[in-house]
Parts: structure tokens; C-alpha cells; sequence
């Protein structure tokens, strides 16, 4: 995945985005030289600070020893500083999570979707929540058997929205659908996973170069490559791997 790409998940994710806007424009007012926000500032933090009974008061004594070193050391913050000093700790350490999270980590390493059909019955059901490992594909080849999201082909999905379905063919693999059996160059398979044997057959299709054949586990539900075709390997984004709601299905995605 593109930094292009990354940069285009963070615009349409737009609550992520007015947080983002939200927490930029806080930090901006909250260190701003303009004598107005300075203003705002120390009235509405004093304010706060005052109702939460926070720190000494600006006019507080040091207590020290007569010494010089004592008497050389930096007054106390007063409690309006002190609470502007935790909330700026608290923007850039938000602004951080999201930089992290929403242009690295969800783009380019785990995202977590949720499965809207009952396409892959009964491996994930309706609303099961899954994480996608999205660099797994950066170290190793995808592999026959793999759950995988994917962008739609347009022959699939107009708004190139994504699927999620299992790889069964790669480049020069030969796939079949004969007697409620799938054959992998010859062979049939043995799908201890899928709902029920497929309903309809296939005459034997040539996985082409940089090509892969995914089918839905719910086979006589699912819009697959049985339908529209073979699917362009560029298009995968990642292996299902891990269901994390509900509490009563968390486990691996085999």
C-alpha cells in the first residue's frame, strides 16, 4: 500500500479526522503568542484550576533555608501553567497515537474490519470482528488457503469496496467445480470449512500470471471468482488472522 493510499484511508476516516483538526487547533490555541489567546488562556485555566483546587497560588512563598541556592531556584509554576502544561502533554501524546496508528499502523501493518455478510459462513459470521495483518504480504507470497481482504475488481463491486474470501488457486493453478467438489489441478480438495458443498459446477479455469482464484466459504452464498473472475493479485490487502468480538468467538481465522 501507497503512502498516497495511507493518506486517503486517514481523509475518509472523518471522526479520526475532526479529532485530529480538533486536537491540532487546541495545541495551536493553547501556545499561541496572540495576546487575546493569552488572555482566554489564563482566564479559562485559571478558572479550571481554581475548581480543581490544583497547586499553590501564583503568589505562593518558597519555603528555604536562607541560602543562596535556594533563593536562586525558579518560582513555582502557578496552577493555570501547570494545568496547561498536563493538557499540552495530553494533545501531543494524542496527536502522536493517531500519526502512529491511522499512517502506520492501520495502513501498513493490522486494520480491524468487520464481516457484513454470510459469505464466509461458518469460518466468520455477520459482525464478527477480525484484524487484518496488512505486512504479512511485505515477507511471503499469499498461499492457497489464506483469508483474505481484498479491493473488489470493478466486475465485483462498482465502489471497489472491500471482500474478504479464501485463496484457492494461484498463478497456473487449473480450478474446477464438478460434482459438489472443488479440483485444484486435478486433485479434490478437501474443505472440512465450507458450509455446504457448492451447487453449481465450473468447467477448468488457468490461473493467470499475477493472478489468484478466491471462492467464499458459504460457497452457494458468495460472490466470488466463480462469478466474476479471477482477481488481480495487487488487489489483496492483507490476511484475515485474528477475531476479536464477540468475546465468545476470539480465536485465530483457520
Amino acid at each position: 500500500m501507497s503512502w498516497s493510499s495511507a493518506v486517503s484511508d486517514l481523509a475518509n476516516s472523518w471522526k479520526v479526522g475532526i479529532a485530529f483538526l480538533v486536537l491540532v487547533a487546541l495545541r495551536f490555541a493553547l501556545t499561541s503568542p496572540s495576546a487575546f489567546l493569552q488572555s482566554a488562556r489564563t482566564l479559562v485555566l485559571g478558572g479550571l484550576a481554581g475548581l480543581l483546587g490544583s497547586g499553590p497560588g501564583p503568589g505562593a512563598a518558597l519555603e528555604t533555608d536562607g541560602s543562596e541556592e535556594a533563593a536562586a531556584e525558579p518560582p513555582p509554576l502557578s496552577p493555570a501553567d501547570q494545568l496547561r502544561r498536563s493538557v499540552l502533554e495530553f494533545i501531543d501524546s494524542g496527536l502522536i497515537a493517531l500519526v502512529l496508528v491511522f499512517l502506520l499502523i492501520r495502513p501498513f501493518v493490522v486494520q480491524a474490519f468487520y464481516i457484513p455478510s454470510g459469505s464466509m459462513k461458518p469460518t466468520l459470521q455477520i459482525n464478527d470482528k477480525i484484524l487484518v495483518n496488512k505486512f504479512i504480504y511485505r515477507f511471503r507470497e499469499p498461499r492457497r488457503g489464506d483469508v483474505v481482504v481484498f479491493r473488489a475488481p470493478p466486475q465485483a463491486a462498482l465502489d471497489e469496496k472491500d471482500f474478504i474470501k479464501r485463496l484457492i488457486g494461484l498463478s497456473g493453478d487449473v480450478i474446477e467445480v464438478r460434482k459438489g467438489r472443488v479440483y485444484l489441478n486435478g486433485q479434490a480438495r478437501d474443505e472440512t470449512y465450507i458450509a455446504e458443498p457448492p451447487a453449481y459446477g465450473m468447467a477448468p479455469v488457468v490461473v493467470e500470471p499475477g493472478k489468484v482464484f478466491v471462492m467464499g466459504d458459504n460457497r452457494n452464498d458468495s460472490n466470488d471468482s466463480h462469478a466474476w473472475g479471477q482477481l488481480d493479485e495487487s488487489r489483496i490487502r492483507g490476511e484475515a488472522m485474528f477475531i476479536f468480538w464477540p468475546f465468545t468467538r476470539v480465536g485465530l481465522v483457520r
